[in-house]
């Protein structure tokens, strides 16, 4: 009864997974496909550093804005803006974000060079990638986490623009545009910063082999095993919940991983 009851709601969740993304056919389909494969691709072979033993030198800014790149162009072609919606077409204004996502990470990639010499104030045109990166952004946090980050995030970056204007204690000198955009869009603590690093070196990989722990059928042990323990009990669910992801945990190392597969049943 436990396991049949498991088996329905393992459909249940990957239907509603399923209802939240597009779905394609054909040239598109294929794209969606290499770029899902070429995220994890990327980090795994920088994780190994294959291209250091190919004679190959890749920055680690130019690896983190080809993966960013990715991740918005993917996420804005399978992610709806609101749920429900144009679930089997791709709608213009989606198109457009992916040619901005584009020309916002295709610049650093081009330009490292140029830019990591004067990382801290950026240009005209710098400015303007800079601040349609940055919405871009905002936009994938809404579409996938919510609003409540992109408020928080929002209020953050607009505060060093108009500090000097704030009262009280929480009142500072302000920052130019120009200062602003170059430490977000380019500074090693912004857009390009520590998050982004463990999302490309860490956290892809850990995900990755969750659901290769998933597919092989270990995550589906880990949780029989929970149920044939504490199923029966009080508590039950909440006791299997505990144990499936102690020993899902063990072996990938990784929160996320773990909600990834064994929390999308057990939470």
């Amino acid at each position: 009864m436990l396991e049949s009851k498991y088996g329905k709601q393992l459909e249940e969740s990957q239907q509603e997974e399923a209802q939240r993304f597009r779905q394609y056919r054909g040239p598109l389909g294929i794209i969606v496909t290499v770029i899902a494969v070429a995220i994890p691709l990327q980090s795994v072979l920088y994780a190994l550093d294959v291209f250091g033993y190919l004679g190959i030198f890749i920055p680690e800014l130019r690896h983190l804005a080809f993966f960013l790149t990715l991740l918005l162009i993917l996420l804005f072609l399978i992610v709806p803006a609101k749920k429900g919606i144009n679930m089997n077409r791709l709608p213009w204004y989606d198109l457009a974000l992916v040619i901005l996502t584009i020309a916002g990470g295709g610049y650093v990639l081009v330009f490292y060079n140029k830019i990591i010499y004067y990382i801290g104030m950026a240009s005209v045109w710098e400015q303007v990638l800079g601040v349609i990166t940055i919405i871009l952004i905002l936009e994938a946090a809404r579409r996938t986490v919510g609003w409540a980050l992109v408020v928080v995030a929002g209020v953050f970056i607009i505060y060093p623009l108009i500090s000097n204007f704030v009262p009280g204690f929480l009142h500072g000198r302000g920052y130019s545009l120009a200062r602003v955009i170059g430490f977000v869009y380019f500074g090693p603590d912004g857009i390009f910063g520590i998050s982004l690093v463990v999302a490309a070196g860490l956290l892809v990989i850990f995900i990755l082999f969750g659901h290769f722990l998933q597919v092989s059928g270990a995550g589906e042990f880990f949780l029989k095993f929970a149920l044939s323990l504490v199923g029966r009990v009080r508590g039950g669910p909440a006791k299997v919940a505990v144990i499936a992801s102690s020993l899902f945990g063990t072996m990938s190392g990784s929160s996320v991983a773990n909600v990834v597969t064994t929390g999308m049943i057990t939470i």
